[in-house]
């Protein structure tokens, strides 16, 4: 009996030891990499495009009316992360028949009350979105979720193509008058724009 125990604690601690802290989700065609990580109980992830960093190290999570998911975390094991095709129609765009690779992957969070928030990615070769769903508490009350504070943010590099877009329009003074001079400055900005990564958008919402 005591040989049987012996066992079964070896085989917990050889669990909890191989549980990983962070998570690695690429783009299908490999140059968009989001990294989620979670070190003293608290979610975070980073984003980096073809071998550099678009975000640095950035929060995530919530505080809800019927948990703290900001701090005290304890991450779950990644699902998903395969490619498939997603193909979707937006009637108000240039280009309104969406067809293109994506991945998309979920990881799981306890807080210290043992409640559950899952963060849902979803990586495109140009592009990162997330979102997190809420499980109802065992108890099955609250029966809705109020957001009472969001930690989630981007934390941009001090050097990246979107500061050097910016400070185009913070240091020089265009007269708007002047076209050829108005005109100069677009193209230039939409080169930017086409070889970085759209910065990630978030929501929050119920699960069932």
């Amino acid at each position: 009996m005591k040989q049987k125990m012996s066992i079964a604690g070896i085989l917990l601690l050889a669990a909890l030891g191989m549980q990983a802290n962070s998570y690695t989700v690429k783009s299908p065609d490999g140059k968009l990499v989001v990294n989620v990580a979670c070190e003293g109980g608290k979610a975070s992830y980073t984003v980096d495009y073809n071998g550099k960093q678009m975000l640095r190290t950035s929060a995530l999570g919530l505080v809800a009316n019927y948990g703290d998911f900001s701090k005290n975390l304890t991450m779950g094991i990644l699902k998903g992360g395969e490619v498939k095709p997603l193909a979707y129609k937006m009637t108000r765009i240039k280009k309104s028949d969406i067809q293109k690779d994506v991945v998309d992957a979920t990881i799981g969070f306890l807080n210290s009350k043992k409640d559950s928030m899952t963060l849902h990615l979803h990586v495109s070769n140009n592009d990162i979105a997330y979102k997190y769903e809420m499980s109802r508490p065992k108890k099955d009350n609250p029966k809705s979720v109020i957001i009472y504070n969001e930690v989630s943010g981007f934390n941009f590099p001090e050097y990246n193509p979107q500061n050097e877009m910016f400070s185009h329009f913070g240091m020089k003074r265009y007269n708007f008058k002047n076209e050829t001079q108005l005109f100069k400055v677009i193209p230039h900005t939409s080169k930017i724009q086409k070889n970085r990564p759209a910065s990630p958008e978030r929501n929050t919402f119920e699960g069932s």
